[in-house]
């Protein structure tokens, strides 16, 4: 019964919500929620990101006309970008990207950004990477996620890679301010924290994701502790990534609910489960 109830509230206020955003023009007093338009034809593609992420940070960051990124974990420059939607409206930022065939298509098409074919973690070095093929979306240096991909059947190969720490990156490549840094390593995003100094380094939004790769395993307690410290504030999970804010900008948290709502609309329509990255 609690569940069932539980529902049952969700729904009332999902059709509040609803209500409200399609009232125009609002009353006094009231906000109104247009959600943009998510990609409606494939052929004219506006959002490149895997899941929601630059549909987010697009409605949050929707007043600048310029800005700097960082990208760890950038993959292909086009597909299940996360930086592409930015960097053709003037962006720029840094790429980091180990695996040598999606820093090769970075390299070409991002001659604006800084692209780094390196890894990140708390110390510099030489680390072991796992190159599951392809453009490297199942590749990582944590030796467990590999393994455990193997055991389902996919293939890694080990290469060495150089490793620096974000601060070495920043310190070689300063950004000025830097409006959204995102965090995709398949496993090793509590290394990739530690070697930020977020107090000198703070970037306005973090995105991180936030499932174990091929789940939707919770992973957050394994590498929020840096983010809390330093006082970044939670303002949305889209399923699979979570979303934090540098306190100075509490002011963002109002379009981070609204752009959740659109989001959870549009999960409903596609029939994807509200609380994960696959469908019902």
């Amino acid at each position: 019964m609690p569940n069932v109830r539980v529902a049952a509230m969700f729904a009332v206020l999902l059709a509040g919500v609803s209500a409200c955003a399609r009232r125009s023009p609002p009353n006094e007093g009231e906000h109104s929620i247009a959600c943009p338009a998510r990609n409606a034809v494939a052929s004219q593609k506006v959002y490149f990101g895997q899941f929601y992420e630059d549909y987010v940070l697009a409605y949050v960051f929707r007043d600048q006309k310029n800005g700097t990124y960082i990208d760890v974990g950038a993959n292909h420059p086009n597909l299940d970008n996360v930086t592409n939607y930015f960097y053709v409206r003037g962006w720029h930022g840094i790429n980091v990207e180990p695996h040598p065939r999606a820093f090769a298509a970075l390299s070409q098409a991002r001659p604006r950004d800084v692209n780094l074919n390196v890894g990140i973690a708390d110390t510099a070095g030489t680390m072991t990477y796992y190159d599951g093929g392809g453009w490297g979306g199942l590749s990582t240096f944590d030796r467990e996620i590999a393994l455990g991909h193997e055991a389902a059947g996919w293939k890694f190969r080990e290469i060495p890679v150089p490793v620096l720490t974000l601060n070495d990156v920043l310190r070689e490549h300063p950004l000025g301010e830097i409006k959204f840094m995102n965090v995709d390593v398949e496993g090793f995003e509590r290394r990739v924290l530690e070697g930020i100094d977020l107090g000198e380094h703070h970037p306005i939004v973090i995105m991180v994701e936030a499932t174990v790769p091929k789940s939707d395993a919770d992973t957050t307690s394994q590498w929020e502790p840096p983010l809390r410290k330093a006082g970044y504030l939670f303002a949305l999970f889209d399923g699979l990534n979570r979303y934090y804010l540098h306190p100075s900008r509490r002011d963002l948290l109002q379009r981070f609910a609204e752009i959740g709502f659109c989001v959870t609309m549009d999960k409903i329509k596609r029939g994807i489960k509200l609380d994960s990255w696959q469908r019902q």
